[in-house]
Order: C-alpha cells, then sequence, then structure tokens
C-alpha cells in the first residue's frame, strides 16, 4: 500500500510541474521599418536607401550604391534578406 501511496504523489506531483509548465513564448515582433533599412543595406554591401514599402510580411527596400539599385526583400519577421533585382545606372 505504501508503494501505491508514493506512486501516486509521485504521478501528482509529476502532473503539476507539466500543467504549471511556462506557456508557449508569443510570437516575435516585427522589424521596423528602421531595421529593416540597416538590414537591406548591410545585405547591399553599403549605399543607402532610396525607397522603402512595407508589404505583407516583409519590407521592399531600394539600395542605391555605386552605381547599382539594388531591390531588397526583408522578411519582417526573421529579417532575412534576398535581394530580388539589380539595375546599373549606365549614364
Amino acid at each position: 500500500m505504501k508503494l501505491f501511496s508514493v506512486i501516486a504523489v509521485t504521478a501528482a506531483v509529476c502532473t503539476a510541474q507539466i500543467a504549471t509548465a511556462a506557456p508557449a513564448p508569443k510570437q516575435g515582433k516585427h522589424l521596423t521599418a528602421q531595421q529593416a533599412s540597416a538590414i537591406a543595406v548591410k545585405r547591399a554591401g553599403g549605399g543607402r536607401v532610396t525607397d522603402i514599402d512595407r508589404k505583407r510580411g516583409y519590407y521592399e527596400v531600394d539600395v542605391y550604391r555605386k552605381g547599382v539599385k539594388y531591390e531588397i526583400r526583408v522578411n519582417a519577421a526573421n529579417g532575412r534578406a534576398v535581394i530580388t533585382d539589380t539595375d546599373r545606372d549606365d549614364d
């Protein structure tokens, strides 16, 4: 009978610990336009931001560097940056 009581108490304690575990973390905050701009400039290897648009889930950032315009898409949730287009200024 003592063994059954020990097992029952142990099970109750374990269940209580599981039930009171910390809740799942909330979704992270999205990047600000300023943060997305900094990420895009770094991805282009420097330059200056000429335009930024917030789309659904990402920022579309134009960066101008040494005669080349880079269009960069920055994921607003995780900060991943991808160059989607380049346009050389041939003036």
